[in-house]
């Protein structure tokens, strides 16, 4: 038999308090863990501008290094 879809079920108020509790409990966990996440992220993307700049830098480097030092014009 199928439940009477218009049944009611009647909560306590300390039923809806412990659900009140448990939900702000959730939020809590949910919020610390996209914080620490995020923190994570920012860390981790604040490295790459500093990575790019070094791999440009050592790249230069290494043309300047082993640039011609000649004046360009082919050797006769």
């Amino acid at each position: 038999a199928m439940a009477d879809p218009y049944a009611v079920r009647l909560h306590s108020e300390q039923d809806l308090e412990r659900a009140r509790t448990k939900g702000q409990i959730v939020g809590w966990v949910q919020g610390a863990a996209v914080t620490f996440v995020g923190m994570l992220l920012l860390n981790f993307i604040g490295w790459v501008p500093l990575l790019l700049v070094l791999a440009v830098a050592g790249f230069g480097a290494y043309k300047y290094a082993t640039r011609n030092k000649g004046n360009g014009a082919p050797a006769t």
